[in-house]
């Protein structure tokens, strides 16, 4: 039975957060970085064979056909000539890179995934035999676990049928790695499909020891009005718990990962604010107003972000930790993310810095803004500039204004052109008004909550 794209949508988020999914691709998605899929792979093997590759369902038995007519030498570089690529832009890996799987598994002996990772300045660890498990620490992420092998080690590659019945011999331990994955985690299969036995008899093989208590996948298909094709989503539901989602067009993928993304950091706020040296009275309300929000929000299952500005992030940071250490909370990273600004840094890297961290949050508060420039106080640049950031992405923004600053600042730009703000409609004269603590709190928990509604 296929499932909803919403109500796939909701689930693979949920796992998500909880580091509860892997991905597995297959040649689908390298096409994208113009490189073929197994069916072209594999195409002039058939042809020099005389054989119509229409025909041909299993690869691996055409591999090991032509290996005994020729050579597996032959074979290999074949392979090898028609897999090299230099291309590192594939929207559909970028968007999944994004979603910070831990885990991706691949049929595939090209490099797409890398060279997406390398333009993503995102270090990784590859595993395509065995031996290269010894390597895996607990900060190698992302895994790349080439099942198959890489192009750059075709010799010790599963390509004919042969190398696929020595496959339990010959990789027993990553075989043993991806059934513990399949038992622990849901597996999203996005360009793959399900052609060879691989991963069918890893789920079977599975399911006689857990029968219909095991994770439920998920597989990406395209959609097609042919009864075989029926019957075979519904075989992966009721035998292997692999869900079909179907969608009209593979192009759409890219975009039902956004959704993806952005479901997933639906709870995350990002609190920006600075506030130099001043009064103790603007001190002893900040940081009274700051604990009172990061609680009511954390209260609320919302997980709060810090880029520790000036006595801001201190103010949430510390409120925040307490909090959850006294509920008992030990994942207290995933609820409340201090990320400081290295000091040393350009206004370049700020900005980049800014990015990231606006880019992974769903809403924005702004809080004060006020540093001291030659003696003088002043608008914080960063606080303003974070905002001008947040538009450009489409956050929620959530200005602070009775707070002064570059917050008042901000409320006053959003009163503006407040039809683009129907969250904040009726809230407006509180926030640039009110001083009271508890009535700014509920207030922000009551706008968060119509958001998220």
């Amino acid at each position: 039975m296929n499932i909803t794209l919403d109500e796939f949508i909701v689930d693979i988020a949920y796992k998500l957060n909880n580091e509860q999914v892997s991905f597995f691709t297959g040649s689908g998605v390298s096409t994208e970085l113009g490189l073929p899929d197994w069916k072209n792979l594999f195409a002039d093997i058939a042809r020099k064979l005389s054989l119509d590759i229409n025909t041909i369902s299993d690869y691996y038995q055409l591999s090991q056909y032509y290996c005994n007519k020729y050579s597996a030498g032959d074979l290999k570089s074949i392979i090898s000539q028609k897999l090299r690529t230099a291309k590192y832009d594939s929207p559909t890996i970028n968007k999944l890179l994004r979603l910070g799987f831990k885990s991706i598994w691949t049929t595939n002996f090209d490099t797409a995934i890398e060279n997406c990772l390398l333009s993503n300045h995102m270090i990784y660890t590859k595993v395509h035999s065995d031996k290269d498990l010894s390597y895996i620490t607990p900060n190698s992420v992302p895994v790349i676990y080439k099942i198959n092998g890489d192009i750059d080690d075709l010799e010790n590659a599963i390509l004919t049928q042969q190398d696929w019945e020595n496959f339990q011999y010959t990789r027993p331990t990553m075989l043993t790695f991806m059934k513990k994955e399949l038992v622990t985690n849901s597996f999203l299969f996005i360009g793959y499909s399900f052609r060879d036995n691989l991963i069918k008899s890893a789920l079977s093989g599975i399911r006689q020891f857990v029968g219909n208590s095991g994770n439920h996948h998920y597989a990406i298909f395209e959609k097609r009005n042919e009864e075989e094709f029926n019957y075979f989503i519904d075989d992966l539901d009721k035998n292997y718990n692999v869900k079909a989602v179907l969608v009209d067009s593979y192009d759409l993928i890219p975009d039902i990962l956004d959704k993806i993304y952005n479901k997933s950091i639906e709870k995350n706020i990002f609190i920006s604010g600075r506030l130099d040296d001043y009064s103790d009275k603007t001190e002893l309300f900040a940081n009274n107003l700051l604990q009172n929000i990061a609680v009511k929000l954390l209260e609320s299952e919302y997980n709060l972000c810090t880029g520790m500005g000036r006595k801001i992030g201190y103010f949430v940071s510390g409120p925040a930790i307490q909090y959850l250490l006294s509920k008992g909370i030990s994942n207290i990273d995933k609820r409340i993310q201090i990320r400081p600004f290295d000091d040393n840094g350009t206004p370049e890297d700020f900005t980049n810095y800014r990015k990231y961290l606006i880019s992974r949050n769903n809403i924005l508060i702004f809080v004060f803004g006020q540093k001291f420039v030659n003696g003088n106080s002043a608008d914080s640049k960063g606080v303003l500039e974070e905002y001008e950031l947040a538009e450009k992405m489409g956050k929620k923004i959530i200005p602070i204004g009775s707070t002064g600053f570059a917050a008042q600042r901000i409320l006053e730009k959003v009163n503006e052109n407040i039809t683009k703000y129907p969250y904040l409609e009726g809230y407006i004269d509180l926030l640039m008004k009110e001083t009271d603590v508890n009535k700014i709190s509920n207030a922000v928990s009551a706008i968060v909550q119509s958001i998220a509604n």
